[in-house]
């Protein structure tokens, strides 16, 4: 075949085959669902990338990517109104038990969270093209960033304050003294984690909760201090911090953000050791100057560590208090 000057003659490329796209995403589709449903058992990965790389290869990754949304949409709509919904309507009927059924819907949103994950792992091999060349170039989330986003908003922010506000009532009660289930809280916990994009305890999990726990942590220990001078002597009150400092330790390592743990020792030391010490260390037949006497080591020890820890203010206390002893 000859082939005329000037390029008018030249042989053009075949077209894309964009019906066999189209017929491709209908296999795709049903094969999601599927996954989506939690059947895998059928589902052939290697033939399912082929059609996805196909696809964003025909320039038709815009369509799988619409697409996939509206059905992880659909799915976490249809979640929401048929398990979450449900197991809130438990929590806000009059049951003798409050504490106990808004834990059950805890527990419903954690099962509701490690299967979700689960479909974004399955499906996130299989739409590995699309993350690398759609989602790249066109600057959108990727396939799993999608699928995070959609569940924050779809099934997290609804109830986003009710899950807060259950999570601190459990950290009141096991403050109190009382057992709870600390598997599920760690695990909600660290799906707050990787819902603001993070999987580390080195992070802030979710700002609201941070500060609703720390104000809501401000006003207990304030109040807690306020029992505490009026039920123990100081070797008592004493007990009582080192204790409450070590449980929050071990609550941070339990289940909360590593970043929380300076803040919430903050709080403690503000509310029982600063705004109470100069009563403890003035208590009559307990404080200071009856450590001194009856060489109470550890009590005193421990307001020596907390003293020059402190603002100067509290040096100068202990000064006053030790010349009073040595004056008497």
């Amino acid at each position: 075949m000859s082939v005329r000057s000037g390029g008018k003659g030249k042989i053009k490329p075949p077209k894309r085959q964009e019906q066999s796209s189209i017929e491709g995403w209908e296999s795709l589709c049903k094969a999601l669902q599927s996954l989506v449903k939690g059947e895998s058992e059928n589902i052939n990965f290697y033939d399912n990338y082929r059609i996805a790389y196909n696809i964003v290869l025909h320039n038709n990754g815009d369509k799988l990517y619409i697409n996939l949304k509206e059905l992880l949409n659909q799915h976490l709509e249809e979640v929401f109104s048929s398990q979450v919904i449900s197991a809130l309507s438990i929590s806000n009927t009059n049951n003798p038990q409050p504490n106990f059924a808004n834990m059950i819907s805890l527990k419903v949103l954690k099962c509701v969270w490690e299967h979700y994950k689960k479909v974004l792992d399955l499906i996130g091999p299989i739409l590995m093209y699309l993350d690398r060349v759609y989602c790249k170039s066109a600057k959108v989330p990727t396939v799993h960033e999608l699928g995070k986003e959609l569940f924050r908003d779809i099934i997290f922010q609804p109830i986003k304050y009710f899950i807060l506000d259950t999570i601190l009532r459990q950290i009141f009660l096991e403050r109190e003294g009382e057992i709870i289930d600390r598997s599920i809280i760690k695990a909600i916990m660290d799906m707050l984690l990787e819902l603001t994009g993070t999987s580390t305890k080195d992070s802030v999990y979710d700002t609201d909760f941070e500060g609703l726990f720390l104000e809501k942590s401000s006003e207990y220990y304030r109040i807690e201090g306020q029992r505490l001078v009026e039920e123990c002597d100081a070797q008592g009150y004493i007990k009582n911090v080192e204790e409450r400092l070590e449980e929050e330790q071990q609550r941070v390592k339990n289940y909360l953000s590593s970043v929380t743990e300076p803040k919430i020792r903050n709080i403690v030391e503000k509310e029982l050791i600063s705004m109470q010490l100069k009563t403890v260390i003035e208590m009559k037949n307990s404080g200071l100057i009856h450590m001194l006497k009856n060489e109470k080591i550890d009590g005193m020890d421990f307001l020596y560590q907390t003293i020059i820890s402190q603002q100067l203010y509290y040096s100068t206390l202990l000064f006053q208090t030790l010349g009073g002893c040595i004056c008497y």
